[in-house]
């Protein structure tokens, strides 16, 4: 399993209320960042975690009864996915904007 926790910065996504009103986007610069950083010192590592990261958001997606949120973390999930098969970030970048 891969060191989220040590290696950047965690987001719970699980712990989250549903389509949550307050948005730390100071938090999500800074989980990007570091895996813009991980992406280029440790393509292995960045791959692990985006996958690691994109079986959270299908988790959670399968636990929420709600089916727009449902239906946008399964997006989420697919981007992440995307990302580590293809070792960049760029599939998350439109989540983000």
């Amino acid at each position: 399993m891969s060191s989220i926790g040590t290696t950047i910065p965690s987001i719970d996504v699980a712990s989250r209320p549903p389509m949550a009103d307050v948005v730390d986007f100071s938090q999500l610069g800074q989980l990007l960042k570091s895996l813009k950083q991980l992406e280029k010192s440790d393509p292995a590592e960045f791959q692990q975690i985006m996958s690691d990261a994109a079986d959270q958001f299908r988790a959670a997606a399968q636990q929420t009864t709600d089916s727009r949120q449902s239906a946008l973390l399964d997006s989420i999930a697919n981007r992440f996915r995307s990302a580590a098969a293809g070792g960049t970030l760029s599939p998350v970048h439109a989540v983000a904007a």
